[in-house]
């Protein structure tokens, strides 16, 4: 890895000291396997460079009611050749789910703590028990974490907070929504930060780079390893903590080019009915269930290879190298009790794929199906 070489840690004088800030690793929201790979990538990428630590600011798979893809996740990053905290993001525990914060607490651990390094505090939020107020599990949040803040800011100690979901986007005081913090609540919360000496939000949830500052307060939200929405670089950022601020921090690429190319899946789309949408699902192995469902689907989520959305009709998607796949082309449009969808696929053999351009045509008559919507961030 070439690139690497022009990449230089700094020594450890003092209190200084390097970590590593992940984002929405969501293994299965650009294809399961793919995204394994990527977060393999970048492990390998990390220990090379030797930081103090990792932190992931959540969403670390994207449905989390999926048996056996929470545990994946808990494999790959015990890889890491250094300690790896990580916070929950939606993807990880709903809407506060008892069952999916249960299974977070089990397969990951505590979905808040903090811990010290070199004279510097961490707390790793659950920003969910923000988003939504849960009142078994919001107060013992809100209180754990201003007395965390009170006692660090008591012994002058800086403070990093890490979060999956950003305090805002644009502006202080936007209006609240699906991608900040509701807006009283944030108000309170930058109230206390500024008051006790926060350094730093690092957090993802938007899939795509922000970089803001309140009142000194450095606010990241950074790159992901599965799936950009702003066209940057997959990748992971480094901070270099020291006795300056603002503290400098930079994005690393992944190097993509460790990992096997797949073949290249391409076609086009038409039938579709205004205002509907289209995504297209590249799936391991051969699939011919007796009805197509978004059931079906979650049920292959962990053999799904990539996902992408259609455009213009136009479909461009990679399968993996030498394998027998199942393509399959979901049409959808929201409806009051859910999202409407139709199905078309195929199933290609290895000599198949990256032959010619597929063709899939949705006839006018052909019936929709009701499917729970879910949140894509």
């Amino acid at each position: 890895m070439l690139f690497l070489c022009a990449i230089v840690l700094p020594a450890c004088a003092g209190e200084h000291f390097a970590f590593v800030q992940m984002c929405d690793p969501q293994f299965g929201f650009g294809g399961y396997k793919r995204d394994v790979l990527r977060f393999q990538q970048a492990v390998r990428q990390i220990n090379e460079l030797q930081p103090d630590f990792v932190v992931v600011c959540g969403d670390l798979v994207n449905i989390a009611s999926i048996d056996g893809t929470m545990e994946d996740l808990a494999k790959e990053k015990s890889a890491f050749r250094m300690p790896c905290y990580c916070a929950p993001g939606n993807h990880d525990v709903g809407a506060v789910a008892p069952e999916l914060l249960a299974q977070y607490r089990r397969v990951i651990g505590p979905d808040y703590f903090e811990f010290e390094h070199k004279g510097q505090v961490f707390l790793m939020v659950n920003s969910e028990l923000w988003a939504v107020t849960v009142p078994e599990e919001s107060p013992k949040h809100d209180a754990w974490f201003e007395s965390c803040l009170k006692k660090a800011s008591a012994e002058g100690k800086p403070i990093f907070v890490a979060a999956h979901r950003p305090l805002y986007v644009s502006s202080p005081d936007e209006p609240s929504d699906a991608w900040n913090i509701p807006l009283e609540t944030r108000k309170r919360l930058l109230a206390l930060m500024e008051r006790h000496g926060v350094v730093a939000w690092l957090s993802g949830h938007i899939h795509r780079t922000v970089l803001n500052d309140y009142k000194g307060i450095q606010l990241v939200s950074s790159t992901t390893t599965s799936v950009n929405f702003d066209e940057q670089p997959l990748g992971f950022r480094i901070w270099h903590v020291g006795e300056v601020r603002p503290y400098r921090h930079e994005s690393i690429p992944l190097d993509l080019s460790n990992i096997c190319p797949g073949v290249r899946v391409t076609g086009t789309v038409s039938g579709l009915r205004p205002n509907e949408g289209c995504v297209v699902v590249v799936i391991s192995g051969r699939h011919t269930p007796e009805h197509w469902s978004i059931e079906a689907l979650q049920r292959l989520e962990r053999q799904s290879y990539s996902v992408e959305v259609v455009k213009d009709g136009k479909l461009a998607l990679e399968g993996p190298p030498k394998e027998t796949v199942t393509v399959v082309v979901v049409a959808h449009t929201p409806g009051p009790k859910g999202l409407q969808v139709r199905f078309a696929s195929i199933v290609l053999d290895p000599l198949q794929c990256g032959d010619k351009p597929l063709s899939f045509v949705f006839q006018p008559e052909q019936a929709t199906s009701t499917a729970p919507a879910a949140g894509a961030e």
